[in-house]
């Protein structure tokens, strides 16, 4: 139960960190370009790339439970 629990804050927390950091990068390039196009499709537009901060979450947590 232990090892779910910290699977779970690290997932949670991996999620938020990359969220957050596609969204600063998507600030610092210019709006239109192929760049920020791509950061936005991976999730750096908030608040809509909430549901792609969840699908990190759900992903980093599906490969924690597979390899520990």
């Amino acid at each position: 139960m232990k090892d779910k629990t910290i699977n779970l804050l690290i997932s949670f927390f991996t999620g938020i960190l990359l969220v957050l950091f596609f969204y600063l990068l998507s600030m610092a390039v210019e709006e239109g370009s192929f760049a920020h196009r791509l950061l936005v499709m991976l999730g750096g537009d908030l608040p809509a790339g909430l549901i792609q901060g969840f699908t990190y979450i759900l992903f980093c947590y599906g490969v924690l439970d597979i390899f520990r």
